[in-house]
């Protein structure tokens, strides 16, 4: 298994237990190996693994859900592709969000800065199409995180209170509203 497959299964480990939760056998066990072959591939241990697996996720991230932001087609039709994608990419609500997971753990500081930014990442993505759509930039800012706190705030809740409709309810709703 590459280190890349390995990063994979680890990246579903860590939204499904959270950081603090998983120790270096579970993480092994997650992808079929030893605790010496992890260790192998990640030899400074879990700090080293949380920052490939962040790494991963920016990755994911970056291909399946912001590209759509940047593709062809109006605004809001760029803003419905996202939403479409963010629930395939959560599994239409069923799996955690891992920048949500750490920022609540209260998990090392490294992670912070590689949080920020894919936060940053897609809120730029998201100020760029708002912008396209005549917003100012002072507006499109707050449009973009009024937008993604919606979504993250959705996962949080829906999973929170274990009503996973919720999700999909409010992805929807923000399809129709976003512009």
């Amino acid at each position: 298994m590459t280190r890349e497959e390995i990063t994979r299964k680890l990246l579903d480990a860590f939204c499904q237990y959270g950081y603090a939760g998983l120790t270096l056998r579970q993480l092994a066990e997650a992808c079929g190996l030893n605790k010496a072959t992890l260790y192998h591939h990640f030899p400074q241990g879990k700090k080293e693994i949380v920052g490939a697996v962040l790494d991963c996720l920016h990755g994911n991230l970056t291909t399946e859900v912001f590209a759509t932001l940047s593709g062809e087609g109006s605004p809001q039709e760029k803003i419905q592709r996202m939403l479409e994608r963010v629930s395939e990419f959560y599994k239409e609500g069923q799996q955690e969000c891992l920048l949500t997971v750490l920022a609540l753990s209260g998990s090392d500081e490294m992670f912070t800065s590689q949080v920020q930014d894919i936060l940053k990442h897609w809120l730029q993505a998201l100020v760029t199409v708002f912008e396209e759509a005549g917003s100012s930039s002072e507006v499109a800012s707050e449009q973009a995180e009024d937008l993604l706190l919606q979504i993250q705030g959705a996962i949080v809740l829906s999973r929170g209170i274990d009503k996973i409709s919720l999700f999909e309810r409010v992805l929807s709703r923000l399809g129709k509203i976003a512009l």
